[in-house]
């Protein structure tokens, strides 16, 4: 739920179009880093603003992680975004975000353990309210030899905790789900990928689904 795109409509800013640029420190902590500005929001949640910005607020990202060579296949970041949402005119609201998150990931051998923790940070300055939204995910997986191939069953729980009454992001509900499937990797080039999701948005019924997904690599 926390990667869908913004017209699908997911909540957090999935699109940056700007320049970033990116380094690692020398040494065995493996500290990575990435500084990058560019296009925010646009004024409403589904625009996403490529060949320009609606005001003269760049957003700005940056984020900081580390890869220690003492524990192989762990790899740990914290991250922030921030900038001014423009506004569809000059009636209207102004919105200051402030966005952070952090999330580590473990993958060695037959193991694969990931999560992420995220929080948008809205302040209206009009209004001088404030609205936080959060969403966190934690997936588990392990890979298992079948003759020549290889099948990994996975399981993952999230959740967003939508902040009440904010209209930028239309008020959203909460949501829940849990995830279930198995991954085989038929070859090197060729991997397929099912899994069952049941999910709740509020107070609406509980729902279920059976997902299918081919991944070919060139």
């Amino acid at each position: 739920a926390m990667a869908r795109w913004e017209d699908e409509p997911g909540l957090w800013p999935m699109h940056f179009v700007g320049l970033l640029a990116q380094g690692r420190f020398a040494g065995p902590a493996g500290l990575n880093y990435a500084l990058g500005v560019g296009n925010g929001r646009g004024p409403v949640l589904a625009e996403v603003q490529v060949g320009h910005d609606a005001n003269d607020d760049k957003a700005v990202v940056a984020s900081l992680g580390a890869s220690p060579e003492a524990y192989p296949g762990l790899e740990a970041h914290v991250s922030c975004y921030a900038e001014q949402i423009p506004t569809q005119s000059l009636a209207d609201t102004s919105w200051r975000e402030r966005d952070v998150a952090a999330a580590a990931s473990y993958v060695h051998r037959d193991v694969e353990l990931r999560g992420e923790w995220s929080r948008l940070d809205h302040r209206n300055d009009t209004f001088a309210r404030r609205y936080k939204t959060t969403g966190w995910y934690v997936l588990a997986a392990y890979r298992v030899a079948v003759g020549k191939t290889h099948v990994k069953p996975f399981l993952m729980v999230e959740q967003v905790d939508a902040a009440s009454g904010e209209s930028f992001l239309g008020n959203p509900g909460n949501e829940k789900a849990v995830s279930a499937g198995v991954r085989w990797d038929a070859t090197r080039f060729v991997a397929l990928k099912a899994d069952v999701r049941s999910s709740q948005v509020g107070s609406a019924a509980r729902e279920a689904a059976v997902r299918a997904q081919l991944a070919v690599n060139f």
